[in-house]
């Protein structure tokens, strides 16, 4: 017998293969299989597939359940969060939730880098949130991103005024009195 044609098991109670060489103990509801079909059921897990069992106990391939439109939102709410980070990161701020804190750094480069990345944080969530809203099972999550607004160039067309704190925004401080 090739090693291909060799008997293994499937259980459906552990959802689990088991070979007799490793395998001194198995479930009461294991049945045979070769290892050729352990094989191609392995490998089609990697196109998507799902291994489950059939009413008899024999292994077989299903497609994966569909996402919910819920689901889908946040993936995509995810992407988006981790694309935004990793602009600040490319930017040398540990992620966009840091970067933003030196908003009102007296550095004035880390303060442009803030500005800029807040601008770029609300642009993104003003195109992305009213899309969410109307996300659909067959969304997919690549396709949604592709039009989402890229990371700016840094220190591209900002200045002070673009701050959204009082203390750094002198139009905005010396309506309030500040100096």
């Amino acid at each position: 017998m090739t090693e291909e044609n060799e008997i293994i098991y499937w259980s459906k109670s552990e959802s689990g293969f088991y070979d007799p060489e490793i395998h001194l103990t198995m479930p009461p509801d294991v049945v045979e299989i070769t290892k050729q079909e352990r094989n191609f059921l392995i490998n089609s897990q990697s196109n998507g597939k799902l291994i489950k069992s059939n009413s008899d106990g024999y292994p077989i391939l299903v497609d994966p359940p569909k996402q919910t439109k819920e689901e889908i939102s946040g993936i995509i709410t995810a992407e988006i969060q981790k694309r935004l980070d990793a602009g600040a990161r490319e930017w040398g701020y540990n992620d966009l939730a840091t970067a933003t804190t030196y908003v009102a750094s007296t550095n004035k480069e880390y303060s442009a880098d803030a500005i800029s990345l807040i601008k770029w944080r609300d642009d993104v969530w003003t195109w992305a949130f009213p899309l969410l809203k109307n996300v659909t099972e067959e969304e997919s999550p690549e396709n949604f991103l592709k039009s989402m607004p890229e990371l700016p160039e840094k220190f591209k067309n900002v200045t002070q005024e673009d701050s959204p704190l009082e203390v750094n925004n002198p139009k905005k401080a010396n309506k309030k009195g500040i100096k």
